[in-house]
């Protein structure tokens, strides 16, 4: 869907790690989010490139997860490379 959105010489991958993820989110927001970080991306990316979603399980425990105020488990980690 936003291959149009960022150009023919852009590539989207993704990434996902080996085991199932099963994550409770807002479907709208987070489709704006990832949306927003592709594009954004790409926005930088003048002569194309690649951009690639990485989808993986994350297990935050102690000072980690005191420092980002959760409470400690597992959780699904999403973040956006470039090449910009």
């Amino acid at each position: 869907l936003l291959s149009g959105a960022v150009g023919a010489r852009t590539q989207i991958e993704l990434v996902a790690g080996d085991e199932t993820i099963v994550a409770h989110v807002e479907r709208l927001g987070l489709s704006q989010i990832v949306t927003n970080l592709i594009t954004n991306a790409a926005d930088v990316m003048t002569a194309g490139g690649r951009i690639v979603v990485h989808v993986e399980v994350a297990s935050v425990a102690g000072d980690a997860a005191k420092a980002a105020a959760v409470a400690p488990g597992r959780y699904c980690r999403l973040s956006v490379e470039d090449c910009g």
